[in-house]
């Protein structure tokens, strides 16, 4: 399953890459990237092995929460 969320708070390639750690440490994403530009994070995870709460979970606590 594919899914891409917007992080409106990346500003920079080091808050592109606490984000991409965040994404990957969610058990169950098997990849992650990262588009600064955009101010998007696109994220392909095994079903039934992560979920989006868990995902949005772990980019809020490394600082960067997905826009609604």
């Amino acid at each position: 399953m594919e899914k891409v969320y917007k992080v409106p708070r990346m500003h920079c390639n080091g808050c592109a890459a606490t984000v991409e750690r965040a994404a990957r440490s969610v058990p169950g994403v098997r990849s992650v990237q990262v588009d600064l530009a955009r101010k998007e994070v696109r994220v392909v995870f095994e079903e039934g092995a992560a979920d989006e709460e868990q995902l949005k979970r772990a980019l809020e606590q490394a600082g960067y929460p997905v826009a609604a």
